[in-house]
């Protein structure tokens, strides 16, 4: 069976969303210093979430049932802190706060798109 047109959208909404991170992560530079962060230390988290967030797409990619599921629980999980974070992040920057609700609205649309008709009868049983 060919990988459902809904499965890629849902894909791009994780790039996307991996790009708007890795913009949000430079315009937040000072402020990670500022928290006394070392930015090497924050260089290899992010580095080491990206390499495991990549695993992750690409099992999706390969049409991995366990990968959509796993993805799903990080969202979910990544949104307990998303309202108090979100709104530190507004009073900082307003650019900041906006990309941060862009990037969630693409990893929820993602979601959506994994796990309802048609793209999730696509996905092989874990």
């Amino acid at each position: 069976m060919e990988r459902p047109v809904e499965v890629s959208k849902a894909i791009y909404c994780v790039l996307a969303s991996f790009a708007l991170g890795v913009v949000k992560t430079l315009l937040n530079l000072s402020y990670i210093k500022e928290q006394g962060i070392p930015v090497l230390t924050a260089i290899v988290v992010i580095v080491l979430i990206t390499a495991f967030a990549s695993f992750l797409l690409y099992k999706i990619h390969t049409g991995k049932n366990w990968a959509r599921i796993v993805f799903m629980v990080m969202v979910v999980v990544g949104f307990l802190p998303f309202f108090p974070e979100i709104m530190a992040e507004f009073g900082r920057s307003p650019l900041i706060g906006s990309l941060s609700v862009i990037q969630a609205l693409l990893q929820v649309i993602a979601v959506w798109l994994l796990f309802f008709t048609p793209g999730k009868t696509w996905f092989k049983p874990a």
